[in-house]
């Protein structure tokens, strides 16, 4: 199955996600996945131009250069590329991405297994998946660096990395966050968030706040670390 990932500005989880902002008044933001800066980057953004008095960092990550420069073109023409830093390389340092043998195994199986959506046909996804974050010429572990550059402590977290790269980033994300948190799991009725969604609602450290079956699926939960 072919799944386009996209969240328009009708959608529920787009309307939330300003709410969010609203509510939060993040100083620190951080986003995985930026694809092409017309869904939930551009409805972040929004949520911070609601809240001009509030000088928010905001920073998303595209492994894609492909993605990035239309990320930013897009946004630009929106007039909202102020209000966010678009950063173009790996999310996780080199060296925790999954071979090909290993998404076989833990996506692609797993979703066949357990009936949950997943992009690309069966006999091949394995191999698009790992060519999506195989490149060697770009910077790596941005968002340790994000996360460093914030005192391990962002206001808000959403994770919308590729399919199979959602659990990793959700559990390095988790390894290094020090204060509270709202995290923002995308598409979590799809193998990108469904283990992160299952660990999340079985941890007494997060307390969700949306669980919705939109389209492939959302979270939104409040993280506090144990004291």
């Amino acid at each position: 199955m072919n799944i386009t990932m996209h969240v328009g500005e009708e959608t529920e989880f787009y309307q939330i996600l300003q709410q969010a902002v609203a509510q939060c008044r993040p100083l620190n933001m951080i986003e995985t996945g930026t694809y092409l800066g017309m869904g939930t980057t551009s409805a972040l953004c929004l949520g911070l131009s609601r809240i001009p008095q509030v000088k928010c960092n905001f920073y998303s990550i595209e492994i894609s250069p492909v993605f990035y420069s239309a990320a930013l073109q897009n946004l630009r023409q929106k007039n909202l590329l102020q209000y966010v830093h678009i950063l173009n390389g790996l999310s996780v340092p080199r060296n925790m991405l999954p071979t090909k043998e290993a998404i076989q195994k833990t996506t692609v199986d797993d979703c066949i297994r357990s009936g949950i959506y997943a992009d690309f046909p069966e006999n091949m996804r394995a191999e698009v998946y790992h060519s999506e974050t195989a490149r060697q010429d770009c910077p790596e572990d941005l968002l340790g660096l994000c996360l460093a550059a914030c005192d391990f402590r962002p206001d808000i977290l959403l994770l919308d990395s590729a399919g199979h790269m959602g659990f990793i980033e959700f559990q390095y994300a988790l390894s290094k966050i020090q204060g509270q948190c709202l995290f923002i799991l995308d598409d979590t009725r799809h193998v990108k968030h469904h283990n992160s969604l299952h660990f999340m609602s079985n941890d007494k450290r997060f307390q969700i706040l949306n669980n919705s079956h939109e389209r492939f699926g959302f979270c939104i939960a409040r993280y506090t670390p144990e004291v």
